[in-house]
């Protein structure tokens, strides 16, 4: 099953042969437009300098107690390495 997906009147998808499916313009298209809208992500994954302080699954930002001083109460989310890489980081609910 496939994510709800907008796509712009300005643009098509299409296999194409030598580079696979893909979001093509059927137009110009001035810079700023959006063409395209995916209800819910695809795919997401924290860039190389949010690996450390980053879960790979859910994204949610590595906290201490102490950055919760005065702030509405969050537990503190801890992260731990992927046992098969080691690159990647977890949090404790997956």
């Amino acid at each position: 099953m496939s994510p709800p997906v907008d796509l712009s009147p300005s643009a098509y998808l299409e296999d194409h042969p030598s580079v696979g499916r893909g979001v093509f313009a059927s137009t110009i298209i001035p810079a700023g437009t959006e063409i395209l809208s995916v209800a819910d992500p695809l795919i997401c994954i924290p860039d190389e300098a949010h690996l450390d302080t980053c879960c790979h699954y859910c994204m949610a930002e590595a906290t201490d107690e102490a950055s919760y001083v005065n702030q509405a109460y969050r537990p503190p989310v801890k992260l731990s390495y992927c046992l098969g890489c080691r690159v990647v980081k977890y949090c404790s609910k997956y």
